[in-house]
């Protein structure tokens, strides 16, 4: 699961984070501040209120973006790791299995060749 933990961007990848109707709210919601703040920068300074408010709500919306973002991959790694318990599970209860016999085992290929499945 380290693959995109260096890159957020690979994380936009991940089919959870794809269809988050939350995320991608957020994602539109950030797209429109920003475009604001483009606006408001050709008129105003970095200190002027409407600038010290629009760049608040810049840092709000990425903060619960990146909150949300890290749930999901938490929950993906968590699936993942279940996964590969329930794998070894499994392996574990196939190699503890009964054994067929070797010795019955050509007499019964024989016999099945003549019921076809």
């Amino acid at each position: 699961m380290g693959a995109g933990a260096g890159d957020p961007h690979a994380l936009d990848t991940l089919p959870a984070i794809l269809s988050s109707a939350f995320i991608q709210q957020q994602k539109s919601q950030l797209a429109a501040l920003q475009q604001e703040r483009t606006r408001l920068s050709e008129q105003y300074g970095e200190k002027h209120p409407e600038m010290v408010r629009v760049n608040a709500a810049i840092q709000e919306v990425q903060a619960r973006l990146q909150a949300e973002i890290s749930k999901i991959v938490e929950s993906v790694r968590n699936e993942f790791l279940a996964a590969q318990a329930n794998e070894r599970s499994l392996t574990a209860a196939y190699e503890q299995r009964p054994r067929w016999p070797k010795e019955l085992d050509r007499p019964l290929r024989a016999q099945l060749q003549w019921y076809p499945i």
